[in-house]
């Protein structure tokens, strides 16, 4: 579905505040006006995403809106879960009908977001582009354009991946970026604690720095 050209263009944003916490609620809002039963492979991609955008919901981050909440409530009420694969995610319902257990289906997909299996499979350039966001920032006469990847695994590790610096460098020139950061975000396999690092790359200059627990 097309939420962004023409007149199908849909941005939650209004007062400087986002009204949603995923873009996905937009898609599911408009299927779920185009019909009321919904197929099962659809409806779970929608309350997957929608579920690791708000943090499953989750009042105390500050990034769920009324929005997510109804969205996430329509797709469980409205889908039949009774022929969905995910056996595992199943729970009783008020009705006769199964429905999706979130806490279990966030949790399954919170820990395959930081699979270091999954991040290792990689190459630098993808690694980059996979959740990356531009920006622009200058005077009228003089624009410049910068950056941001989030990369969910440890920065020493990210770095010492095979190519790291022309890829990035020919990362950096695809984009017309002056400067890049980098967020790195993961699970310290020792401990268990949340870690969050950051690097800087430009163009210019061609350092890189990283500070833990920013």
């Amino acid at each position: 579905t097309d939420t962004c050209s023409g007149t199908m263009r849909n941005i939650a944003f209004e007062n400087g505040k986002a009204l949603v916490a995923s873009t996905t609620t937009l898609i599911a809002e408009m299927l779920l006006k185009r019909t009321n039963n919904p197929q099962v492979s659809l409806s779970t991609l929608l309350l997957g995403v929608i579920l690791l955008d708000s943090v499953n919901l989750d009042e105390s981050i500050g990034k769920v809106t009324p929005r997510d909440r109804d969205a996430v409530s329509n797709i469980l009420t409205q889908t039949d879960w009774s022929n969905s694969s995910l056996l595992a995610y199943l729970k009783p319902s008020a009705g006769s009908q199964p429905t999706i257990d979130t806490n279990q289906l966030f949790s399954h997909l919170e820990r395959a977001k930081y699979s270091p299996e999954f991040w290792s499979a990689f190459n630098v350039s993808r690694a980059l582009g996979y959740d990356y966001k531009a920006f622009h920032y200058g005077t009228k006469n003089s624009k410049h354009r910068f950056g941001i990847a989030t990369i969910l695994m440890p920065g020493n590790q990210f770095m010492e991946k095979e190519g790291f610096l022309p890829q990035t460098t020919a990362f950096m020139r695809s984009k017309e970026l002056t400067f890049l950061g980098i967020m790195l975000t993961f699970y310290d396999q020792t401990t268990g604690d949340f870690r969050r690092q950051l690097a800087f790359c430009s163009n210019r200059y061609r350092r890189g720095m990283i500070g833990d627990d920013l």
